[in-house]
This record gives C-alpha cells, structure tokens and sequence, in this order.
C-alpha cells in the first residue's frame, strides 16, 4: 500500500483558519493500528494540498524526513505502551520499564528525538559504566549492553515512523566484556558450608543446588510434580522470577532450559525427607509456611548464612558453577555437563569452564605419555 493523505480545515477559537495535513500508510504490522502522522500549517489550502501531495510522494519515494521535537522520554512512553505492552511477558516489561525509568531518562530523556545524536548516546554509554544514575556506582559491560538493547529498538521504530532519520544507537562503541570466570569453592570450603548448614532448613536447599546444578530461580520454582521418584529425576521446567517483589512463575528462555536432571538415591532421601517436612507445600524449596521464595529473599537467606558462620562470601549462582565444577573434575564430559546446566550451545560451557577444560586436556596429554611411552 503506498501512502495517501488529505487536508483538514481547523478553526480556533478566535475564528483563525488553519489546515491540518494527514499522511496515512500501511497498518502497524505489530498494533494492527493504521499508521497516520499529523501536521498543522498556517497557509492558503492550495499551499497546505501542495504541501500534502510532496509529503505523500516523498514518502512514497523513501526520501521524505522531518525532524520530530518529541522528547526522548515521551517516545519512549508512547514505544512502551503500543509496542510492548501486551507482546512482552510481565518480566521484561518490568524490566524495560526500570531501565527506561532508572538509565536513559536521567540523562536522555529531554533530549528532543530530531536531535539526538550518535554522541549523545555513545556519552551517555561512557557515564553509565562510570556511574549509573541509580545506584551512583559503575555498572558492568553486560548491563550497558542489556540497557541499550531497549534504547536500539525503540529508536528502531521512530526511524521506521520517520520521526528520525536514523539510528543515533546504531554505531555505539560498548565497553569490553571481561571474560567471566566463575567464582568457585575449593573442596574444602564446601565440606565446611555443608558441615555449618547440616541440620538447618538451608542444608536440603544447598545440597539440591550443588547436586543439581539448577539456576536460582529454577531452584525455587522446582514443585513436587516436577520430581520422579520412581523414575529417579526431575524435571526443569519453570522458573520465578520477581515483578515488583512478587513471584512469578514463567518458562525457560530457551528450549534446552526444558531438561531432565538425573538422581540419586541419596539425593532422593533428602528430597523425601523435605517432602514429609512440608507436606501441604507444592513447592520444594519453600519458606517455613510452604509459600515459594522470591529470588532476593532466597539469595539474602544465603547470605546471612554465609555471615552467620563465617564463610568466604559467594553468590548463590555460585554453587551452580560449583556443581559443573566438581563434575568436570571427576571426570564427567562436557556433553553431560552442558546437558544438566541447560546450556543451549556446548560453546557456553567450554567458555565458561575453559579453565577447567585446560585441565583436562593436560590430563589427557599426562594419560598419553603413561600409555605411549610407558614401554
């Protein structure tokens, strides 16, 4: 459908005549909602239909651009509310919203969008990873980069919208990402954190995650119908999450987040023992009254544990690293591993545990020099 428009006469209050010109275009491929732009002129209406005819055949010839004085922040509210509201799951709403809320309004937001520049942008990148705007301290590579992605594709769409010409986010320099490596419990400093939780609610929660391997929040969505004791696994299905400090459950963001996780029979002691210990709970890492943890509560419960006894301090995610950790050590492959983590790539894991894999493959260099030149 090409672009068509028409002319509006509009009387003020005084009796003053002026015309109002409407390009209308293709419907919204994402609101349904036909796409219409507005524009009041004070002229002859010969002058504002010759000004509507060189509109519509710009448009129509990809050449037509009027810079737009919409601030930043009301665009985004208004890409918020026709874009995201109701595509996007209450998570990353939430999300979205305090990253418009708490990084780019601050320091963006009255710019108007028609002047906005790549500048600005790559500046405003620059401030963030010295000093965020909420917190007053430096945030990491990746959360500039999560922050950004949801400045680009609102930008996106004021192109696309021709209110601006181009992206000003397009060509932004980031900040290196250091390559991560996982913070990881000696042996013995796990011996001493299991010795200080036994016989506390938080030793069942613990071994769980170090047996498993599972993430915070797939820990704490984990319910009884997930476990087959017979069959000796569970299943990873669920996750929660926190909207505005209350749980909610959502799915996997990838397919092999769906994933059986192999059990033992000690493990399988533990997990009924937790199910004689709860009873009513759906849920089997649960408050005292049965109720599921929020993500914050579950990891600020670990930590007091952690400064309750002492212990060098650790992220709860950490004893998921501890957990593929352990396994690599004595010997599981990488396969196995990736496969009980619910990486999607087995790139992920090898990243993530080169440091390990190093060491395996100095032990396989020290098995073939035993085998080889042993005679």
């Amino acid at each position: 459908m090409e672009y068509t428009g028409s002319v509006r006469t509009k009387r003020g209050k005084n009796g003053e005549v002026s015309y109002q010109i409407v390009i209308e275009g293709e419907r919204d491929p994402i609101t349904g909602k036909r796409m219409r732009s507005y524009q009041t002129v004070h002229c002859k209406k010969r002058e504002a239909i010759r000004l509507m005819n060189q509109i519509v055949a710009e448009k129509n010839a990809g050449t037509y651009f009027k810079a737009s004085h919409l601030l930043l922040r009301d665009w985004l509210e208004q890409w918020y509310r026709d874009y995201c509201t109701g595509h996007l799951e209450k998570t990353t709403l939430a999300s979205y919203r305090d990253k418009i809320e708490h990084y780019i309004n601050p320091v963006l937001g009255n710019i108007p969008l028609g002047k906005l520049t790549g500048q600005d942008v790559q500046q405003w990148v620059n401030q963030i990873a010295r000093k965020s705007p909420a917190s007053g301290n430096p945030i990491s590579p990746k959360s500039v980069r999560n922050v950004l992605l949801v400045l680009r594709p609102a930008l996106d769409r004021a192109v696309d919208l021709h209110f601006i010409q181009e992206n000003p986010a397009a060509r932004v320099v980031l900040p290196k990402r250091e390559r991560f490596h996982p913070k990881v419990y000696a042996d013995v400093d796990i011996w001493k954190m299991l010795t200080a939780a036994h016989g506390t609610d938080l030793y069942f929660s613990l071994m769980l995650a170090l047996f498993t391997g599972m993430r915070r929040g797939e820990l704490i969505a984990l319910r009884w119908q997930d476990v087959d004791f017979q069959g000796k696994k569970l299943y990873v299905r669920h996750s929660i999450v926190s909207v505005q400090g209350v749980p909610e459950m959502k799915g996997p963001k990838t397919e092999s987040g769906k994933r059986e996780i192999a059990l033992s029979d000690r493990i399988l002691e533990l997990l009924d023992e937790q199910r004689k210990r709860f009873p009513r709970s759906e849920y089997v890492v649960c408050q005292k009254n049965g109720q599921p943890f929020t993500p914050d509560a579950f990891s600020r419960k670990f930590q007091r544990f952690l400064s309750r006894n002492h212990l060098p301090h650790l992220r709860l995610h950490d004893l998921r690293h501890a957990s593929a950790t352990l396994m690599i050590e004595h010997g599981v492959d990488i396969k196995t591993v990736q496969s009980r983590l619910g990486h999607s790539d087995i790139s992920t894991t090898l990243n993530i545990y080169s440091h390990m894999t190093e060491q395996m493959n100095r032990s396989a260099a020290d098995k073939l020099d035993e085998v080889l030149f042993s005679k």
